[in-house]
């Protein structure tokens, strides 16, 4: 039986959420993907359901993506969550990474190849807790 894995996609843009929808529905996987636009939504979102896999964007209206992923990983500190931004910004990854991303992707490097081995990556690495 096929793997369906849980995803949610957090970003404030509907146009880059369509995009990410778009490449994952070109992949091999089968998903159901969830959608929120807040970080205060995704956090509850959280609370209710577990996720395989969240894509988190750094830009949202009512919080910056660390504060979310840092909340997001207190309330299951095994997810894997991916950044994704518009800004290629070194510094920003690393704080990321710091912070217990399990990946940094920039979106116009984003393509369904890139997101399939991205969950093919997190999939080979679980279980996976957010080092200090």
């Amino acid at each position: 039986m096929e793997k369906v894995y849980k995803i949610l996609l957090i970003d404030d843009d509907e146009v880059d959420r369509s995009f990410v929808r778009r490449y994952l529905s070109k992949s091999n996987f089968s998903f159901v993907i969830s959608e929120c636009s807040s970080g205060s939504a995704s956090l509850k979102e959280c609370e209710e359901n577990k996720f395989d896999c969240i894509f988190l964007d750094y830009n949202l209206l009512d919080m910056d993506g660390i504060d979310v992923l840092e909340k997001i990983l207190h309330i299951d500190p095994y997810v894997s969550v991916v950044f994704l931004t518009g800004m290629s910004d070194e510094l920003l990854a690393v704080q990321a990474i710091k912070n217990g991303a399990a990946d940094y992707l920039a979106k116009d490097g984003l393509s369904s190849v890139v997101l399939a081995q991205c969950i093919q990556n997190l999939e080979m690495g679980k279980p996976r807790k957010r080092q200090n």
